[in-house]
């Protein structure tokens, strides 16, 4: 299945460079998505949550910024999707805040917001350097009560991936994901004086990847249990390398990169979840790309060999990142 949906996708990006030519070089691809998680009830009262598309969109080049409102949260602020990418590609953020009985059934529970930025570059100079920035991430949780059993409550992630395509070979050369969750662990289910705030970190990379974000949490807010505000920054910058050893000079590659927010909160109570692809304290910084060396290009991987049915540039930016969604984390 994911062999065929990578065909197919290769197959739409030869018609998606055809149908803009007429860009200006140098123009990123864009795509974003915002679902919301929905609680399920099925007798004899078993709970369970499902995700839902409430919007997406793609575009080249330009300014993108998109919002999508969720309801309204226990914060003060309102429950929203956001999403931003401008600079010519260069700089790109998410952020997202959890409902509280969103939706018109009051059974939204949370949601995500996902941009993608895609850009192909030729490779110039022997000493080629590709690099990219968190300038700030921030994660938190709410739990001052819940009426709901042991177990529902809030949780907070922001996660990328990162992936380089080498045309000549058509093979991916380099990739790496990481991902910070904010949330309780509950220890043993049925019990609340056992619950604690846990910050759990996860990376998948290559051998040459730059380590793992910074990230550090505090409960200056909290008290035990898992009672109060748990908050979980990113400790200063942190910047990644992206490994060039593998394309070769005056080679073209595709660098494809994905940033994903989510709040989720199953408690529904004094409760709530917040994380931010960047700092929200500091304007609109949040992943900027840095380079030297290379020159952006129009000219995303592709299969050549490849004839598919026409299609608009925008659907195939979307069917290109089918199987990249499938990978998602899901709510807890």
């Amino acid at each position: 299945m994911r062999a065929f949906q990578a065909a197919a996708c290769a197959a739409l990006l030869s018609v998606c460079t055809d149908a803009a030519q007429a860009s200006l070089i140098g123009d990123p691809y864009y795509a974003y998505f915002f679902h919301e998680y929905r609680e399920k009830v099925t007798p004899p009262v078993t709970f369970s949550f499902y995700e839902n598309l409430l919007q997406s969109g793609a575009q080249r080049g330009g300014t993108v910024f998109a919002v999508q409102p969720l309801g309204h949260s226990q914060f003060g602020l309102a429950a929203q999707g956001a999403v931003a990418a401008f600079d010519g590609g260069e700089t790109f953020w998410a952020d997202v805040i959890s409902p509280l009985q969103g939706g018109s059934s009051r059974d939204r529970m949370g949601g995500d917001a996902v941009i993608h930025v895609v850009q192909s570059f030729r490779k110039d100079t022997p000493d080629a350097n590709l690099s990219f920035t968190f300038s700030g991430g921030e994660l938190q949780v709410m739990h001052y009560g819940s009426a709901r059993f042991d177990g529902y409550h809030a949780n907070a992630r922001m996660m990328f991936e990162a992936f380089v395509v080498d045309h000549a070979s058509g093979l991916q050369t380099w990739t790496e994901a990481q991902s910070a969750h904010l949330g309780q662990d509950v220890k043993v289910l049925g019990r609340r004086d056992d619950n604690l705030f846990d910050l759990a970190l996860e990376q998948d990379h290559g051998p040459l990847a730059s380590g793992m974000a910074p990230w550090e949490w505090s409960c200056d807010m909290c008290w035990y249990p898992a009672v109060g505000i748990a908050t979980a920054r990113l400790h200063g910058q942190y910047t990644g390398l992206v490994d060039l050893a593998d394309i070769p000079l005056g080679g073209e590659f595709t660098l494809a990169f994905m940033l994903r927010t989510q709040a989720f909160d199953a408690g529904q109570g004094e409760t709530g979840a917040m994380a931010f692809g960047r700092d929200p304290r500091s304007g609109d910084t949040g992943v900027s790309f840095e380079l030297t060396g290379l020159t952006p290009t129009n000219n995303p991987w592709l299969d050549p060999t490849a004839v598919p049915e026409p299609a608009s540039w925008a659907l195939c930016l979307l069917a290109m990142f089918g199987l990249w969604s499938a990978r998602r984390y899901r709510g807890s």
